[in-house]
């Protein structure tokens, strides 16, 4: 059985703690819209649904899952890597975007 710490856990819903939508008072839009929030709420979920299948995946390679070559599994890395940190990149500035 996997247990979590709890820096593990603050990791994993950090995001979804501090997240609190941004209106306005006056009948004007706001210049950060709702559907902009869930857009990055949505890459949020993304890049964390593709961090679990990265695991599921580099743990059944290394578990007995050899007909693989490890070359093939260094390239889903390097793709997962490019997605998470562009994913991550875009919510940090979508979320920073209302404080400047």
């Amino acid at each position: 059985m996997v247990k979590f710490s709890d820096q593990d856990a603050q990791h994993l819903a950090g995001p979804l703690r501090s997240f609190k939508p941004v209106r306005s008072n006056s009948a004007s839009v706001s210049h950060f819209p709702l559907a902009v929030e869930s857009f990055s709420s949505l890459l949020w979920f993304l890049n964390l649904g593709l961090e679990y299948v990265f695991l599921v995946v580099w743990r059944l390679f290394w578990s007995g899952w050899k007909r693989y070559s490890l070359s093939m599994l260094l390239d889903v890395q390097s793709l997962y890597g490019l997605i998470h940190f562009n994913t991550s990149a875009l919510f940090l500035m979508l979320h920073c975007s209302d404080k400047m």
